[in-house]
Formats: structure tokens, C-alpha cells, sequence
């Protein structure tokens, strides 16, 4: 795990400090600084080298949100779905923390495949799949369809796995502010306009 802190000199060393300290405390080793310094000034490289993804490598990025409690079992549902169930396209799968809260984290996490389909159909086929697999694991061991990048059109389909039941009220609520189905069409799962049932 990568800690930093940013701040006045005084208050980043004492964060350090603590942290350091609490986290041998439970059995952790320091690494020292120099693992965060690398991938502190290497954070941009891809972008400033022209190095982005194209074609046919295919990406999907999730951003997942759970208590801490989850976290583990979704990081390790997920490895496993993607990596095994589409080993034959080699798909890859990984992640990192990016967001904290009191009660829990985001995983920033993406799939890669090195060589998808040439065929755009199949790749969007595959690439849906993909998507498929990594939402459902996360619903089904606790995790939230994402943190803050949005349902919208993509991930509309998971909003009745996530709130089951929940997602009716939330329907019956979208038709009486909006009968005509007008505000955002097609997000969040609610269907298109003029239908309520999707």
C-alpha cells in the first residue's frame, strides 16, 4: 500500500510518523519513501510519452465503492472472474485505492485485453461481457455500482441487481416527476422516454 500526505512539512511528518507507526504496529513494513516517489513522478509518464491505449488493446475502467469490510472479497471476486473466466482472450485485471472514507474505499480498477476482437461486434460483445462480470461480482459481494463517475446509459442495467426492490420505488418516483420520460432519457435504467417499464 501507498500512503502520502501533502500539506505543511510539519503536519506531513507528523502523518508519516503516526501512520508509520500504526501501521507497524499491526504488522506492516515500511518500504521507505522511495516506492511512493516512483510512482509519484511516474504517475503521468504514459500520457507524456503518447503512450495511450489504442487499439486493439481494450479497457474498461470500474470504480467500485465498499466499506472496508468488502473490499477484499470484491478485489479477489473480481481477479478471478476476469482473469479466469476470459483466459482465452487474455484478459487481465488490476487495481489500486484511490478514494478514502471513514467507512470504507474506492477500487480503481480496470481490465485489459491485449488484443481484442478486430471485428467491432464482437468486441463490444466481448467488452459488455467484460463489464458484466466485473459490476455483478461487486454487487454480489457488497460493493456499489461505482463511486462518482455516474450509472448513466452504461451501467443502467445493474441499478435493479444493486437496489433489488429499492429500484421500483425509485421507478414510480422517476414517472411521477417525469411521466413523459423526458429527463434523462435511457439513464439510470429507467428505459427510454414514455416508458416506464424497461
Amino acid at each position: 500500500m501507498i500512503l502520502m500526505c501533502d500539506g505543511a512539512e510539519q503536519l506531513v511528518d507528523y502523518e508519516a510518523t503516526a501512520i508509520t507507526e500504526i501501521a507497524t504496529g499491526i504488522g506492516g513494513t515500511s518500504l521507505g519513501e522511495e516506492v511512493g516517489l516512483m510512482w509519484w513522478e511516474g504517475k503521468y509518464e504514459p500520457y507524456a510519452k503518447g503512450k495511450l491505449p489504442q487499439p486493439p488493446l481494450m479497457y474498461g475502467t470500474f470504480d467500485t465503492v465498499a466499506r472496508f469490510a468488502d473490499i477484499p472479497a470484491i478485489y479477489r471476486a473480481k481477479k478471478k472472474i476476469i482473469e479466469e473466466e476470459f483466459k482465452d482472450v487474455g484478459a487481465r485485471y488490476t487495481a489500486h485505492f484511490s478514494h478514502w472514507y471513514e467507512w470504507g474505499t474506492m477500487i480503481y480498477d480496470r481490465f485489459y485485453v491485449d488484443n481484442g476482437p478486430t471485428d467491432p461486434a464482437e468486441a463490444m460483445a466481448l467488452h459488455d461481457r467484460l463489464w458484466d462480470a466485473g459490476v455483478l461480482a461487486s454487487i454480489e459481494h457488497g460493493g456499489v455500482l461505482n463511486d462518482h463517475h455516474g450509472v448513466g446509459l452504461k451501467l443502467g442495467r445493474f441499478m435493479r441487481p444493486q437496489y433489488g426492490h429499492g429500484f421500483e420505488l425509485m421507478r414510480q418516483l422517476k414517472s411521477a416527476w417525469d411521466p413523459d420520460g423526458i429527463m434523462n432519457p435511457g439513464k439510470l435504467g429507467f428505459g427510454p422516454p414514455g416508458n416506464s417499464v424497461w
